[in-house]
């Protein structure tokens, strides 16, 4: 499916292409991660360090490219009409152009992230569930966990990544309200007094009065209501104020 060269890799389009190449190299999840090294370094790897991790991805990602690659939401990664020859000399000549980018010190940052878009786009995947993404599914565990870590939710924090604060505010209002309230799940949300016998009056939502405009549309959707949510007065340094609650 996939080929090194003197630059490190290149997506062999050729050979992803034929009927008899893997769509996908599957691994469970508890073997690929002995197989893969996903700790997140004090110290960079630089630029062998990065290839080498780019080649992993790539080694154990599914093969969109595959004529037999049939999943749903989104199709091969070939434009239509695009003859395969001519994406394996783009391919070619955008590892060569990375490649320098990354050896040239004076993009540090920019190469890493001119790279990492070009592996998505060859890839062409998500990760809505692990067989689509294995790679990527295992690395958003690692990173969530490592960023728990730094928030002091200790060795058991983790999360998800999410396309941006607004879905990020309402999935965290949701899990918080079906953690605390499982029968919200199933029966919907009936406070009492409208539902004697459920475990919780009307939900209220604390939030700092310079919050995102996200928590109120995210209360909405959820059916709370935005009158019940209580924005708090902040201090000077944009806390919020505790003898205001």
């Amino acid at each position: 499916m996939w080929a090194i060269d003197q630059f490190g890799f290149f997506v062999d389009v050729d050979s992803a292409h034929k009927p008899d190449s893997l769509v996908v190299d599957y691994r469970s999840p508890e073997e690929l991660k002995t197989l893969l090294d996903l700790a997140l370094p004090e110290n960079g790897l630089g630029m062998e360090g990065t290839f080498d991790s780019i080649k992993e991805a790539l080694k154990y990602s599914v093969n969109s490219w595959n004529p037999r690659f049939m999943d749903k939401l989104y199709a091969g990664t070939t434009p239509i009409g695009m003859d395969p020859r001519m994406v394996r000399i783009v391919a070619r000549n955008c590892v060569s152009i990375l490649h320098n980018l990354i050896c040239d010190s004076n993009f540090p940052s920019l190469s890493k992230g001119v790279i990492s878009e070009l592996l998505i786009a060859a890839l062409n995947t998500n990760t809505h569930v692990y067989h689509v993404s294995p790679v990527f599914t295992l690395m958003e565990m690692e990173v969530t966990k490592a960023v728990g870590k730094l928030l002091g939710m200790g060795e058991n924090g983790g999360g998800l990544l999410c396309p941006g604060g607004s879905a990020s505010n309402q999935l965290a209002l949701i899990t918080a309200r079906n953690y605390l309230y499982p029968t919200t799940k199933t029966k919907g949300y009936i406070p009492r007094p409208y539902d004697p016998n459920a475990a919780y009056g009307r939900l209220m939502v604390f939030t700092s009065e310079h919050g995102h405009y996200s928590v109120e549309k995210a209360v909405m959707l959820m059916g709370l209501g935005t009158e019940n949510v209580v924005k708090v007065k902040v201090d000077g340094e944009g806390r919020m104020s505790v003898d205001e609650l």
